[in-house]
Protein backbone atom coordinates (compact mmCIF):
# COMPACT_ATOMS: atom_id res chain seq x y z
CA UNK A 1 0.00 0.00 0.00
CA UNK A 2 1.39 3.48 -1.20
CA UNK A 3 1.35 5.88 1.53
CA UNK A 4 -0.64 9.24 1.10
CA UNK A 5 -0.13 12.72 2.15
CA UNK A 6 0.75 13.18 5.66
CA UNK A 7 0.58 16.71 7.95
CA UNK A 8 2.45 15.58 10.89
CA UNK A 9 1.48 17.58 14.22
CA UNK A 10 4.41 19.42 14.82
CA UNK A 11 5.91 19.39 18.57
CA UNK A 12 2.30 17.97 19.89
CA UNK A 13 3.08 17.37 23.27
CA UNK A 14 1.72 13.98 24.21
CA UNK A 15 1.64 12.71 27.97
CA UNK A 16 0.32 9.69 28.00
CA UNK A 17 -0.34 8.79 31.95
CA UNK A 18 0.07 6.15 33.74
CA UNK A 19 -2.44 6.63 37.23
CA UNK A 20 -2.45 3.99 39.91
CA UNK A 21 -5.51 4.33 41.96
CA UNK A 22 -6.02 2.79 45.52
CA UNK A 23 -6.10 -0.63 45.74
CA UNK A 24 -9.96 -1.90 45.24
CA UNK A 25 -9.78 -5.52 43.48
CA UNK A 26 -11.84 -8.13 45.54
CA UNK A 27 -9.24 -10.59 44.58
CA UNK A 28 -5.58 -10.54 44.30
CA UNK A 29 -5.56 -9.68 40.66
CA UNK A 30 -4.89 -6.33 39.13
CA UNK A 31 -6.37 -4.43 36.67
CA UNK A 32 -4.68 -2.28 33.92
CA UNK A 33 -7.13 -0.42 32.25
CA UNK A 34 -6.85 1.20 28.49
CA UNK A 35 -8.95 3.65 26.93
CA UNK A 36 -10.43 2.35 23.48
CA UNK A 37 -8.15 4.52 21.34
CA UNK A 38 -7.54 1.41 18.93
CA UNK A 39 -9.37 -1.95 18.40
CA UNK A 40 -9.34 -4.37 20.93
CA UNK A 41 -7.00 -6.59 18.94
CA UNK A 42 -4.13 -3.74 18.58
CA UNK A 43 -5.01 -2.69 22.62
CA UNK A 44 -4.57 -6.54 23.61
CA UNK A 45 -1.35 -6.97 21.18
CA UNK A 46 0.35 -3.71 22.11
CA UNK A 47 -0.49 -3.92 25.99
CA UNK A 48 -0.91 -7.64 27.50
CA UNK A 49 3.04 -7.52 27.51
CA UNK A 50 3.38 -4.66 30.11
CA UNK A 51 0.56 -6.32 31.77
CA UNK A 52 2.50 -9.79 32.21
CA UNK A 53 5.61 -7.45 32.87
CA UNK A 54 3.79 -5.66 35.41
CA UNK A 55 2.40 -8.72 37.28
CA UNK A 56 5.41 -10.70 37.12
CA UNK A 57 7.69 -7.45 38.64
CA UNK A 58 4.61 -6.84 41.43
CA UNK A 59 3.99 -10.81 41.94
CA UNK A 60 0.69 -10.54 41.22
CA UNK A 61 -1.76 -11.56 38.07
CA UNK A 62 -2.27 -7.87 36.04
CA UNK A 63 -5.53 -8.50 34.02
CA UNK A 64 -5.75 -5.99 30.92
CA UNK A 65 -9.46 -4.19 30.55
CA UNK A 66 -10.24 -1.95 28.24
CA UNK A 67 -12.38 0.24 28.74
CA UNK A 68 -15.68 0.49 25.87
CA UNK A 69 -15.70 4.17 25.91
CA UNK A 70 -13.40 7.18 26.99
CA UNK A 71 -16.55 8.64 29.86
CA UNK A 72 -16.42 5.08 31.64
CA UNK A 73 -13.14 4.88 31.36
CA UNK A 74 -12.87 8.18 33.43
CA UNK A 75 -15.70 7.12 35.67
CA UNK A 76 -13.47 3.69 36.32
CA UNK A 77 -10.71 5.69 37.40
CA UNK A 78 -12.53 8.21 39.18
CA UNK A 79 -14.64 5.87 41.31
CA UNK A 80 -11.42 3.73 41.79
CA UNK A 81 -12.66 0.51 39.93
CA UNK A 82 -9.44 0.20 38.55
CA UNK A 83 -5.83 -0.47 39.76
CA UNK A 84 -3.35 0.99 37.05
CA UNK A 85 -4.43 3.11 33.81
CA UNK A 86 -3.16 4.11 30.29
CA UNK A 87 -5.06 7.03 29.60
CA UNK A 88 -4.15 10.53 27.45
CA UNK A 89 -3.91 14.14 28.62
CA UNK A 90 -7.73 15.32 27.62
CA UNK A 91 -8.94 12.59 29.51
CA UNK A 92 -6.75 13.38 32.45
CA UNK A 93 -7.63 16.84 32.68
CA UNK A 94 -11.59 15.58 32.57
CA UNK A 95 -10.66 13.16 35.05
CA UNK A 96 -9.05 15.68 37.17
CA UNK A 97 -11.58 18.00 37.05
CA UNK A 98 -14.89 15.78 37.95
CA UNK A 99 -12.81 13.77 40.29
CA UNK A 100 -9.80 15.19 41.87
CA UNK A 101 -6.15 14.44 41.27
CA UNK A 102 -4.63 10.96 40.71
CA UNK A 103 -1.12 10.13 40.96
CA UNK A 104 1.04 9.81 38.24
CA UNK A 105 3.49 6.74 37.73
CA UNK A 106 4.93 7.49 34.23
CA UNK A 107 4.54 9.10 31.23
CA UNK A 108 5.17 7.35 27.24
CA UNK A 109 7.92 7.98 25.80
CA UNK A 110 8.64 7.39 22.30
CA UNK A 111 11.77 7.33 20.82
CA UNK A 112 13.72 8.91 24.23
CA UNK A 113 11.15 11.60 24.11
CA UNK A 114 7.93 12.63 25.80
CA UNK A 115 6.02 13.58 22.97
CA UNK A 116 5.03 12.56 19.65
CA UNK A 117 3.42 13.49 16.09
CA UNK A 118 0.19 12.75 15.03
CA UNK A 119 -0.62 12.48 11.63
CA UNK A 120 -3.94 14.33 9.18
CA UNK A 121 -3.79 11.47 6.56
CA UNK A 122 -5.34 11.24 2.48
CA UNK A 123 -4.82 9.03 0.11
CA UNK A 124 -2.14 8.99 -2.10
CA UNK A 125 -4.27 9.70 -5.05
CA UNK A 126 -5.55 12.76 -3.21
CA UNK A 127 -5.20 16.01 -5.05
CA UNK A 128 -4.74 17.32 -1.21
CA UNK A 129 -1.73 19.21 -0.63
CA UNK A 130 -2.54 20.72 2.72
CA UNK A 131 -4.93 21.52 5.35
CA UNK A 132 -6.13 24.48 3.97
CA UNK A 133 -7.32 22.06 0.78
CA UNK A 134 -9.64 20.18 3.06
CA UNK A 135 -12.16 22.46 2.96
CA UNK A 136 -15.55 21.45 1.48
CA UNK A 137 -14.48 17.97 1.80
CA UNK A 138 -15.12 14.57 3.95
CA UNK A 139 -13.36 14.53 7.01
CA UNK A 140 -12.78 11.37 10.07
CA UNK A 141 -11.91 12.21 13.38
CA UNK A 142 -11.92 9.03 16.06
CA UNK A 143 -13.55 9.54 19.46
CA UNK A 144 -14.56 12.56 20.43
CA UNK A 145 -12.79 12.69 23.57
CA UNK A 146 -9.41 11.75 22.15
CA UNK A 147 -6.46 14.44 22.16
CA UNK A 148 -4.81 13.09 18.83
CA UNK A 149 -7.82 11.75 17.15
CA UNK A 150 -10.31 14.85 17.45
CA UNK A 151 -8.93 17.82 19.72
CA UNK A 152 -5.53 18.54 18.66
CA UNK A 153 -6.28 17.82 14.57
CA UNK A 154 -9.62 20.00 15.44
CA UNK A 155 -7.05 22.75 16.32
CA UNK A 156 -5.34 22.57 13.20
CA UNK A 157 -8.00 22.50 10.88
CA UNK A 158 -9.27 25.56 12.72
CA UNK A 159 -5.95 27.29 12.32
CA UNK A 160 -6.41 26.18 9.14
CA UNK A 161 -9.15 28.23 8.51
CA UNK A 162 -11.18 24.94 7.99
CA UNK A 163 -13.46 24.87 11.03
CA UNK A 164 -16.13 21.34 10.73
CA UNK A 165 -18.54 23.89 9.07
CA UNK A 166 -16.16 24.13 6.20
CA UNK A 167 -16.26 20.62 5.49
CA UNK A 168 -18.85 18.95 3.56
CA UNK A 169 -19.11 16.74 6.58
CA UNK A 170 -17.58 14.81 9.29
CA UNK A 171 -18.10 11.42 11.85
CA UNK A 172 -16.59 10.15 14.57
CA UNK A 173 -15.48 6.58 13.55
CA UNK A 174 -14.66 5.53 17.05
CA UNK A 175 -10.98 4.97 16.64
CA UNK A 176 -7.40 5.75 14.78
CA UNK A 177 -8.15 2.35 12.82
CA UNK A 178 -11.31 3.49 11.73
CA UNK A 179 -10.04 6.84 10.72
CA UNK A 180 -7.15 5.44 8.05
CA UNK A 181 -9.98 2.40 7.45
CA UNK A 182 -12.27 5.37 6.24
CA UNK A 183 -9.87 6.87 4.58
CA UNK A 184 -8.18 4.26 3.04
CA UNK A 185 -11.70 3.25 1.21
CA UNK A 186 -12.61 6.56 0.05
CA UNK A 187 -15.18 7.26 2.22
CA UNK A 188 -13.17 10.52 3.96
CA UNK A 189 -11.22 12.49 2.15
CA UNK A 190 -9.08 13.30 5.02
CA UNK A 191 -8.74 11.88 8.55
CA UNK A 192 -6.64 12.01 11.87
CA UNK A 193 -4.91 8.63 12.72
Amino acid sequence: MKSGHMYPWSGCLLLILFSVCPAVSTADDLVLAVHPYQTSSTIVRAFTPLANYLGEALGVKVNLDMSPNYDTHIERIGKNQVDIVYLGPASYVRLVDKYGSKPILARQVVNGRPYFKGKIITRSDSPIKSLKDLAGKRFAFGDPESTMSHLVPRYMLINAGVDVDRLSGYQFTGSHDNVAMGVLAGDFDGGCA
